[in-house]
């Protein structure tokens, strides 16, 4: 995986584009249960990125940084116009990023 990649490579963690956050939860004395982390979705509800992000392991959360999960589209647009990206203004997409562009009907078959 990509996580294990750069790992692999010396770094401390990730950090995605993602809309998700992510919580520790210590393990209860009571019980032989591990302290885990929770993927949690971003606070903009209408753009959930945890369903692709749903299959990391406990390992690989405790590593992944989502620094936009706390805020909305309108204010990452904001600041990504703020600090001068070339992209701050681009056309959202509804598509899924790793698929690429394709007619959907057609991919799905």
């Amino acid at each position: 995986s990509l996580m294990d990649f750069v790992l692999s490579q010396g770094a401390d963690g990730l950090a995605t584009g993602h809309y998700a956050r992510t919580r520790f939860v210590p393990a209860n004395s009571n019980s032989n249960a591990k302290d885990s982390i929770q993927l949690l979705r971003g606070v903009d509800l209408r753009k959930d990125q945890t369903y692709f992000l749903s299959k990391l392991r406990q390992d690989q959360l405790a590593k992944a940084v989502f620094p936009i999960g706390t805020l909305g589209k309108d204010q990452v647009r904001k600041l990504a116009t703020h600090i001068g990206l070339p992209n701050a203004q681009r056309r959202s997409s509804a598509g899924i990023c790793f698929v690429g562009r394709r007619k959907f009907p057609k991919f799905l078959e």
